[in-house]
């Protein structure tokens, strides 16, 4: 496998942990501590319980992007400087700073609208979770907002020259 291809992998592996299976785990963690069940601490429950959280994250995931997007929106994050970076640049360091911000701010949202979820379901409204969830989001907007400043940095490597193909780096 190419270090390219390698390099796509682990952006991709990176947004499945951070906006899929960490908001589901927190879930299912908010679940057993508000319904009060025990756990089974078995390796088939303990696997059926990763991949229920995997689900959940994927399930919740539209509605987490549709939150970053309108606030994307509201904040007229510059979308096209993004994309024209990633066409001259593809996929880099800088890229991938964007693209962590983007999983931070989904993981964020989608735990925030999955204990607000669990809470709903129970019909057991607790302060602890509820703290949570306030803080999860103020976090999804925080990294929404470090997002936008990152790609806004991205002006500075366009707008410089080019460097010439034998130049040596100090």
């Amino acid at each position: 496998m190419s270090t390219d291809k390698l390099v796509e992998r682990i952006a991709d592996i990176q947004f499945d942990w951070y906006a899929r299976l960490l908001p589901g785990g927190i879930a299912f963690v908010f679940y057993v501590y508000l319904s009060g069940h025990p756990l089974d601490y078995t390796f088939p429950h303990l696997f059926a319980c990763f991949a229920l959280a995997y689900l959940i994250g994927h399930a919740v995931q539209p509605l987490s992007g549709l939150l970053i997007w309108l606030l994307q929106r509201w904040i007229k994050s510059d979308q096209a400087l993004y994309r024209r970076y990633k066409q001259q640049y593809g996929r880099d360091h800088l890229s991938s700073l964007v693209n962590k911000a983007y999983s931070e701010a989904t993981g964020m949202f989608s735990a925030a609208l999955l204990i607000v979820g669990v809470m709903v379901f129970l019909g057991q409204y607790s302060r602890y979770p509820a703290l949570l969830a306030a803080y999860f989001s103020a976090m999804g907007v925080e990294r929404v907002y470090a997002r936008s400043r990152k790609i806004a940095d991205l002006q500075v490597v366009l707008a410089s020259p080019p460097a010439p193909p034998d130049a040596k780096i100090p």
